[in-house]
């Protein structure tokens, strides 16, 4: 199988290196392989498959384009079957976006994966509602595990993660 590398996520963003191949209507598999590895489906420019180690879909998508490390390579020969993407292309870069913009206010309080977060000691007093993830979160975070420690654990992706210690450091239930 003929695999063309596009480029490096360390100098480019992922969307910067797939862009021409869905505008050029190409079809083939572009992987990701760094410390995950990832694989994303086109066919005619349009993305109709997607997964990584946690996920699939749309969501695979979505965690693929947060890596900042890996090597990114085209095979055009690779076809798939599997049809795990329901969302239209257009819809999904915009979802992309969103997200990449998301991420932009959670990087000011989580600057990276390493970080670790405990119980806020000066919380306040008042009664709060807690969710369910944000529970789950709330037991491994004892000062000692990093966000990516935390994501592991709970088998989630690192985005989600930090989504929900983001919440909660505004809600003020946690502190660097």
């Amino acid at each position: 199988m003929p695999s063309y590398f596009i480029g490096e996520l360390s100098e480019k963003r992922l969307f910067d290196l797939i862009k021409p191949l869905l505008d050029g209507k190409k079809s083939g598999m572009i992987s990701v392989k760094g410390r995950e590895y990832g694989e994303i489906h086109v066919e005619g420019g349009q993305i109709i498959h997607a997964w990584t180690s946690f996920n699939t879909g749309e969501e695979a998508i979505l965690a693929i384009m947060e890596w900042r490390v890996g090597r990114v390579s085209f095979d055009w020969e690779v076809t798939t079957t599997e049809r795990s993407v329901g969302v239209a292309t257009e819809q999904l870069l915009l979802d992309w976006a969103n997200r990449e913009e998301e991420w932009n206010k959670i990087r000011e309080v989580i600057p990276s994966p390493g970080v670790m977060f405990c119980i806020a000691v000066q919380g306040g007093a008042e009664n709060r509602s807690i969710s369910g993830d944000q529970w789950k979160v709330l037991a491994l975070c004892n000062g000692s595990k990093r966000v990516s420690d935390i994501a592991d654990s709970l088998h989630w992706d690192i985005f989600k993660t930090s989504k929900t210690i983001f919440q909660m450091v505004r809600e003020g239930l946690l502190e660097r």
